[in-house]
């Protein structure tokens, strides 16, 4: 009988030491994640698959773990600046491979990244020029057409 116990403690150690705990409310998950967004924004670009590691670990955990459980939480404005922050974390993780975003079949946390550039732009693209626009404070266009008659002069 003691050994169960024993089996049974060790168990819930093994299982609570290996998956972490999720924010306690919506302002302590947007505190983790802005955190988190801060730490990606002074990465190298052309750092590691290997030093993405732990990034990616607490992304995915935020994004795919907590998120759910404080979305209610979440107005829409701030709903949709969490999404355009993990469509940024993508973009800086996988180069601003923009069609590797879009289309990848294969890695969940894109797929859950993509659901819901859907559900909350009409065409995900326009996120992409949200994304520019918080960055540059320029709209796309203007900007494309400024480097279009740069090089054309």
């Amino acid at each position: 009988m003691v050994h169960k116990f024993i089996w049974i403690g060790l168990l819930l150690l093994v299982i609570g030491c290996q998956s972490p705990q999720c924010p306690a409310n919506g302002q302590a998950f947007l505190d983790d994640y802005h955190l988190l967004m801060q730490d990606v924004s002074k990465l190298d670009r052309y750092i590691s698959t290997k030093e993405w590691e732990p990034y990616d670990k607490r992304f995915e955990q935020l994004v795919l773990q907590c998120y759910p459980q404080i979305q209610p939480e979440l107005s829409d404005s701030l709903d949709r600046a969490v999404w355009l922050d993990a469509i940024t974390f993508a973009m800086n993780r996988h180069r601003y491979d923009v069609q590797k975003i879009i289309q990848d079949t294969t890695d969940q946390t894109l797929i859950v990244i993509r659901d819901h550039m859907r559900k909350l732009w009409d065409n995900p693209y326009t996120a992409f020029e949200e994304i520019f626009r918080r960055q540059t404070g320029q709209e796309f266009m203007d900007a494309l057409q400024e480097v279009k008659k740069d090089t054309s002069q």
